[in-house]
């Protein structure tokens, strides 16, 4: 993998001509193998292969009422299945994106960075048991190599500065995203994939993102927007501003710096940055008409568990330091009791996982901590 680097005032016939940099080690398999084998396991037995309206009536005299939950369920899945039909049947796949930089360790800066997709033709409740093994992993997001300042430097006389090393992760990012959705890939996506599914019967599958879900630091990554820009969400031109409401040819061949005021010209009203996005690339190249930014759903982990509630939890601990520090030992004392988290002081604010932030929902260890009158706006 190679990727271009860049430095204000030095310029360039094309970007072919620009200095590069080596990334090695890339771990990553094909989209269009990966589905294969999903299909030839014996977990496809619980794929809904059609979708369908599903429907609920409480009683005898109320009327019926349609259930949302599932993907093969929803009306924008039941539109994309209205694709002619051809001798054998079509089997429209949901390829549901997640990714989420980890880290590893207590110590040091160990971390990892996958990729992994769920079929969305499999009910939520099966996907989200461990044991089913339904995450498929398909690339594993490397980071610009230690000697990238030192490579720098040899090229321009002085280190990169944040911008371009941002500029740089950018740029690595997409370059990755673009091996897995190979060739083959892409012609399945347009027209279709023949595999004999784990029950000997054939199948032509025709893969589509649905989604794809990761936090917003991530999210705009993918999405090529800037952070906390003018335009926040990937799905819409709302300005910052508006919330409560609610050219890399110039880099290369002008010399221009990254962050200059004539790049921003450009794009600052949309949030754009200067990265090509693997989603433009890989649908510029298919016949087909998408809008890769609505791929980019609402994360309500990251951005409401983590976010709103993670203040209105300081805001109750804040309020019981003003009472009396000893309250502080009581909560404690109630949350290691009764919901045995031994190993956590949760009011010290001490690391706890994203998949456990549902234990601090538990209001009523708060009871009697407050001012009566207190206890009853809790």
């Amino acid at each position: 993998m190679q990727i271009s680097l860049l430095q204000k005032d030095f310029a360039w016939e094309s970007e072919a001509d620009a200095p590069i940099i080596e990334v090695n080690g890339i771990w990553h398999c094909s989209l269009t193998e990966v589905l294969t084998t999903t299909f030839k396991d014996p977990l496809a037995l619980e794929y809904y292969l059609k979708g369908f309206k599903e429907m609920w009536q409480p009683s005898e005299e109320s009327s019926a009422e349609r259930i949302y939950g599932e993907v093969y369920t929803s009306p924008i899945y039941l539109k994309m299945e209205e694709k002619p039909q051809g001798p054998l049947g079509n089997v429209v796949v949901p390829i549901m994106v997640y990714s989420n930089s980890t880290h590893l360790t207590n110590f040091r800066d160990a971390s990892l960075w996958p990729g992994y997709f769920f079929i969305g033709l499999l009910s939520k409740y099966i996907s989200a048991i461990p044991d089913a093994y339904a995450a498929h992993h398909f690339v594993y997001m490397p980071e610009l190599p230690d000697i990238i300042q030192d490579m720098h430097k040899a090229e321009f006389g002085e280190p990169a500065s944040s911008a371009t090393l941002t500029h740089l992760k950018r740029e690595l990012m997409q370059a990755v995203w673009c091996l897995p959705p190979d060739d083959e890939f892409k012609a399945a996506y347009q027209h279709g994939l023949v595999v004999e599914c784990w029950d000997g019967i054939c199948q032509r599958l025709f893969p589509c993102f649905f989604v794809y879900s990761a936090d917003y630091p991530e999210k705009v990554l993918m999405a090529c927007l800037k952070t906390m820009g003018t335009c926040l969400c990937p799905r819409c031109l709302i300005q910052k501003s508006e919330v409560q409401q609610m050219g890399t040819k110039t880099i290369f061949l002008k010399g221009k710096a990254i962050n200059s005021t004539h790049i921003e010209a450009f794009l600052k009203d949309e949030s754009l940055i200067l990265t090509r996005s693997a989603f433009s690339e890989f649908f510029q190249d298919t016949d087909l008409d998408f809008n890769f930014y609505i791929l980019f759903v609402i994360d309500l982990m990251h951005e409401f568990e983590l976010s709103a509630f993670k203040a209105l939890f300081i805001h109750l601990i804040q309020i019981c330091y003003a009472i009396r520090a000893h309250v502080v030992q009581i909560l404690n004392e109630r949350y290691n009791f009764a919901i045995m988290l031994l190993l956590y002081q949760l009011t010290f604010m001490q690391i706890l996982p994203s998949t456990k932030i549902w234990i601090l929902y538990d209001l009523q260890v708060y009871e009697g901590c407050f001012r009566v009158e207190a206890d009853g706006c809790l």
